[in-house]
């Protein structure tokens, strides 16, 4: 079987989509399938570079167009030393004025682009998908969102050779960040996409609740494929002389805001001894964690296998999740392997809060400051007189359907249907 992946976001670009399909990939290459990816070119050095695809996999990369084209090298030039950037005053500067000019005119491209700057891709990217589908034979073609460019290129290539096309949707294609005034174009293109595709991939069965009922789709055409765990890290914990929460991930004030988090460890700091690292893209809430003083840590955005370490190493994980209940974050899944406890913070009985609360792999708390308090106080109580092992399920048999090797077979299983 020879398979198409078309996919934006694919490794060694670092995003929760290119680590979801860089597992998967790698598993259905270990299981005879042939793998093509169609993606974007990044300049050289850029990205994850222990992030990297299966040698066996064909890569076509192609240009992501001028806006994305011009920040992927900006970016790549001045934050590949990291805190040097900081330290250098003009970098810095000429840094920010980039920086504020990408923002502006990705803002406005955001607006006019459907569905969003990344579809700037779609006219490079046509022209190459047509050499090679016309040079090669595929069974399947997948495309990967986000970004929504690559449903765009998945229905041309259902059109251009009637290959059976599965859509994946990390995400819905309309979110609560679509542009208001846009969203009524953007659902009718949203369902054209759904009615073309053959399958759909959904990551939970509240998702597939919401398009069967929006748009009519039958069940049948619906896999809910979650995001999923690594098993082949071997990382011993050892526990920290001092209490270590860690969050790894994005946060985002319009729908994942750590706004409530952050009253908790205020009031908590002068109780109790712990420290708070946080990792991802998330200096926008650096003065706010910053007032935690030093019982506050900032890793910036790091490499995949050091997440995984960090996680491993942790007491405790934090999880937030969006306000919006069909979309949960895929950071969850990961922590799974990790074999730490998990506070997850929602105003939800997601998925997510049902699994975590099944095997007993830590709390489910509201996203309240004062409830968080009692929450972080209890499994602090519980590291302190060494009971977490006592308290939670450590383990991975209990939720090792989530592992990418049972993804990929359930996955592999479709196509074999479908094909």
């Amino acid at each position: 079987m020879k398979i198409l992946l078309i996919a934006y976001a694919f490794p060694p670009l670092l995003e929760a989509q290119s680590i979801r399909w860089a597992y998967i990939s790698k598993e259905l290459i270990q299981k005879g399938v042939s793998v093509d990816v169609f993606t974007i070119k990044l300049p050289k050095g850029y990205g994850d570079p222990d992030c990297l695809p299966h040698p066996q996999i064909k890569i076509y990369p192609t240009f992501p167009g001028p806006i994305e084209g011009m920040f992927f090298i900006f970016k790549k030039d001045f934050l590949k030393d990291g805190l040097n950037v900081r330290e250098n005053t003009k970098r810095k500067g000429i840094f920010i004025i980039g920086k504020h000019f990408y923002k502006l005119t990705r803002n406005t491209l955001n607006n006019v682009l459907i569905p969003d700057v990344r579809t700037e891709w779609f006219p490079f990217a046509f022209i190459k998908l047509r050499e090679i589908l016309n040079k090669n034979s595929y069974d399947i073609i997948v495309s990967s969102h986000e970004p929504g460019v690559c449903h765009l290129l998945g229905l041309c290539a259902k059109k251009l050779k009637n290959i059976i096309w599965i859509g994946d949707f990390g995400d819905p294609f309309v979110t609560i960040y679509t542009p208001r005034y846009r969203r009524p174009i953007d659902r009718t293109l949203e369902r054209i996409l759904l009615q073309n595709m053959d399958h759909i991939l959904l990551t939970n069965n509240y998702f597939k609740e919401i398009y069967c009922k929006k748009y009519k789709l039958s069940a049948n055409k619906i896999t809910i494929i979650p995001q999923g765990f690594n098993t082949s890290e071997k990382i011993s914990y050892i526990k920290n002389n001092t209490f270590t929460i860690i969050y790894t991930g994005t946060f985002y004030k319009k729908f994942r805001s750590p706004k409530n988090l952050i009253k908790a460890l205020q009031i908590l700091k002068d109780k109790i001894p712990f420290k708070f690292i946080l990792a991802g893209r998330n200096e926008q809430f650096l003065k706010d964690f910053q007032t935690l003083g030093e019982s506050f840590e900032f890793l910036g955005l790091i490499s995949h296998k050091e997440t995984l370490i960090q996680q491993a190493k942790a007491d405790l994980l934090i999880n937030i999740a969006n306000d919006q209940p069909e979309q949960i974050p895929g950071k969850g899944y990961e922590y799974l392997g990790s074999k730490r406890p998990i506070l997850y913070i929602s105003n939800f009985d997601d998925e997510y809060a049902q699994l975590i609360k099944r095997i007993n792999r830590g709390l489910v708390v509201k996203n309240d400051a004062i409830a968080l308090v009692k929450a972080l106080s209890k499994i602090y109580d519980l590291w302190y007189h060494d009971e977490l092992d006592q308290a939670f399920y450590l383990g991975i048999d209990r939720c090792k359907e989530f592992s990418w090797l049972h993804i990929t077979e359930k996955f592999l299983n479709l196509l074999n249907q479908l094909k």
